[in-house]
């Protein structure tokens, strides 16, 4: 549970771990956002003997876009912002 304000460090460990958790997950999330490539979808569609065409890359692009999107507005959410202020605030690593 986030505190509902910020004043001070907290000095509740077990929340700093899930939200340090929480962080490498979203960061997780982020790297394999920013990683995925349509050689990807290529080289599964030549695993399965079906080749994907020009509207499949395009659909690529399309989901790919709309991922990002998605996890740039969950990046600036105020619930985000104030999780990085107590991991600041504790002085993690993951600030």
């Amino acid at each position: 549970q986030i505190p509902p304000r910020v004043d001070g460090p907290t000095q509740d460990k077990d929340l700093i771990y899930q939200l340090e958790a929480a962080t490498m997950g979203w960061a997780n999330q982020i790297r394999a956002a920013m990683q995925a490539s349509p050689e990807e979808m290529l080289e599964m569609g030549a695993a399965n003997n079906n080749h994907p065409g020009p509207l499949d890359e395009i659909n690529f692009w399309k989901v790919k876009s709309e991922n990002l999107s998605h996890l740039e507005e969950q990046v600036h959410s105020p619930k985000i912002l104030k999780i990085l202020v107590i991991l600041k605030k504790a002085e993690s690593k993951y600030q």
